[in-house]
């Protein structure tokens, strides 16, 4: 979104709107944001996404397969990489392990 700071996540989910007439307010779903982007369940889709690399640019710059690589951005149970990895996925999204999987527990 374009005037937004950036070090900050934005997480939209509706648009709200206040009707003049009667007070009432009306909400609609974020018209331009696809439902990944609202839930902010998975920090490395959130970072590969605001680099704009597809997983794709990803798994073949790592050198995993797609099956691998889609559990590590997966909603519910993600899986965290194996530390090798990790650092190949941080890197190339020009960021830190620890801002990617800091807050998460358990091992790859």
């Amino acid at each position: 979104m374009y005037g937004l700071n950036s070090s900050v996540e934005y997480i939209y989910r509706r648009r709200r709107m206040l009707c003049q007439d009667c007070k009432r307010t009306f909400s609609e779903d974020a018209p331009f944001l696809p439902m990944w982007q609202r839930t902010p369940l998975n920090r490395l889709r959130q970072v590969r996404a605001r680099a704009n690399f597809s997983q794709e640019d990803v798994m073949r710059a790592i050198g995993v397969s797609k099956f691998f690589y889609t559990q590590f951005e997966a909603i519910k149970d993600p899986v965290i990489p194996t530390l090798p990895v990790a650092i190949k996925i941080a890197n190339f999204l020009h960021t830190t392990v620890e801002d990617i999987w800091g807050d998460m527990e358990g091992g790859g």
